[in-house]
């Protein structure tokens, strides 16, 4: 069993980095940033939430993760617009 810990934002602009673990992001007010940095920041079993994501208004920044740790070097994440994730 993972026990999950809760990061808030305030009324502004926030970034919240949550690390490893499993987190519940309560964003807030403001057009805020999750920040994940490592594809071992959210893992099954230890997933992160957001409970008032914004769409639009919020973003999920993960410019800072190797997508594929196997390569050599650093891959970037693909950005697939509006298609849907498929794991």
């Amino acid at each position: 069993m993972t026990s999950t810990d809760r990061l808030s934002g305030l009324s502004g602009d926030d970034t919240l980095d949550g690390g490893t673990g499993a987190y519940t992001f309560f964003d807030g007010t403001g057009a805020d940033i999750l920040d994940v940095n490592s594809v071992r920041d959210s893992l099954p079993g230890a997933r992160d939430t957001s409970e008032d994501f914004v769409w639009s208004v919020d973003h999920i920044d993960l410019h800072s993760i190797d997508a594929n740790i196997g390569a050599t070097g650093d891959q970037a994440v693909p950005f697939i617009g509006a298609m849907s994730f498929t794991g």
